[in-house]
């Protein structure tokens, strides 16, 4: 069975990446391969819309999981991935992925399906473990502390450096927020 998948990168500077970039797609049926995007040339370049063949030998049913895994080649680079489309091999359906997500370093990253769902509605093991390992992650980031008696917490952090890439201000942002500035 043959996948059709579709990987848009980010516009900003530096959201292309060098490193190699694998996806595994996931669904109620079985795993697919383990496949590198690459199509011989340039690939995941900044504000790119790349289409890749992902193989399976049977079908994986109901997609539910994207992993993407980003491994250091040369040079690490940071990678920023909007979202991942994938189209089933009988031309049944296109299932979007959104990321909108910064891999830094050596990390996989797993992306559910991008229809909004509550608790109640996961009742595959999968998917209720893949939301347990979201919330963990996050309460590991996210954490507060107290600024000062009688003043509203304020988030753990000594600077903004400490913050994951995806809530920091790109330099887009922050050149906007300064120039504001000097025009008030």
């Amino acid at each position: 069975m043959k996948y059709k998948v579709t990987v848009a990168v980010g516009t900003s500077k530096y959201s292309g990446t060098r490193n190699c970039v694998y996806v595994t797609l996931v669904g109620k049926k079985g795993k697919s391969e383990r496949t590198i995007l690459d199509n011989f040339g340039l690939d995941l370049c900044r504000g790119a819309t790349d289409e890749y063949i992902v193989c399976s030998d049977a079908s994986l049913g109901q997609l539910l999981l994207v992993s993407l895994e980003k491994q250091s080649h040369w040079v690490e680079d940071s990678f920023f991935c909007r979202y991942v489309t994938v189209k089933t091999p009988d031309g049944s359906g296109v299932f979007a992925f959104p990321c909108y997500r910064w891999l830094t370093g050596d990390v996989v990253l797993e992306l559910r399906e991008g229809t909004a769902k509550k608790l109640s509605d996961d009742s595959l093991p999968l998917l209720l473990a893949h939301r347990a390992r979201e919330l963990q992650e996050r309460q590991k980031i996210y954490r507060w502390k107290s600024f000062a008696p009688d003043m509203p917490k304020c988030i753990d952090v000594e600077t903004e450096k400490d913050l994951p890439a995806d809530v920091r201000f790109d330099d887009e942002k922050r050149s906007d927020f300064k120039s504001s500035l000097y025009i008030a």
